[in-house]
């Protein structure tokens, strides 16, 4: 695991330790003395911090004094990736999934049925959801 930025994922093993609390990301500028960059930082704890002899800043990302600060390689996370795989999964869940059959799996099967195109599928899925006004 290299040294990376908890905000960018940017690489920081060329950063000086220990890490000043004036110490920078020289790509986004957020602070790396900070809370989500230290190995007792843990969101699912009250205080979220796992030391009990800290005293946690009310802004995690904000420099601070801590003196029980040590640096934390995993601190990044992809959140940009979790939304995507996230938004992929509720489309699939409403539109079916993208592993349905094909055109040509329907043809040799030798089913009578013509198979609808996926975007005519979808289209008439969000048709349903949202109708269209009539003019009277």
């Amino acid at each position: 695991m290299s040294f990376v930025c908890w905000n960018c994922g940017q690489d920081l093993e060329s950063t000086p330790r220990p890490v000043s609390r004036h110490a920078q990301c020289p790509k986004c500028f957020e602070a790396l003395h900070s809370c989500r960059m230290c190995r007792h930082h843990n969101a699912s704890v009250t205080g979220q911090c796992e030391d009990e002899r800290a005293d946690p800043p009310t802004r995690r990302e904000s420099a601070n004094f801590c003196e029980y600060y040590k640096p934390r390689f995993d601190a990044y996370v992809n959140k940009r990736g979790q939304n995507v795989d996230a938004a992929r999964a509720k489309l699939d869940a409403l539109f079916g999934s993208s592993s349905s059959t094909t055109s040509n799996e329907a043809a040799t099967s030798g089913s009578a049925i013509p198979e609808i195109d996926k975007a005519d599928a979808a289209k008439a899925a969000l048709e349903a959801l949202f109708p269209t006004p009539t003019k009277k």
